[in-house]
């Protein structure tokens, strides 16, 4: 039997969905999040869930960006709904 390390692929998916799922009804930064998946115990392969994420839950997860011309963009993610790991 595999054991799940804190570095295994599962362990990282795990402790990724436990930080968006921190945040269901609340809008968030990307720093929000990422310290959040720090907390659960993530330590890499951020970016590449991030986009799995967005790309499979996009009536879960919004991006909204908030541009000013000429001056700066924020990020902001709204967490609407749980998402669910089956691992």
């Amino acid at each position: 039997m595999d054991r799940v390390t804190k570095s295994s692929p599962i362990a990282q998916r795990r402790a990724f969905v436990a930080a968006i799922n921190s945040f269901v009804g609340r809008y968030v930064t990307c720093g929000e999040i990422r310290s959040t998946f720090a907390y659960y115990g993530g330590i890499h392969s951020f970016e590449s869930l991030l986009d799995n994420v967005l790309e499979n839950n996009p009536d879960k997860v919004q991006v909204i960006y908030d541009r000013v011309p000429g001056s700066y963009t924020k990020v902001y993610f709204h967490i609407k709904k749980e998402i669910m790991s089956n691992r």
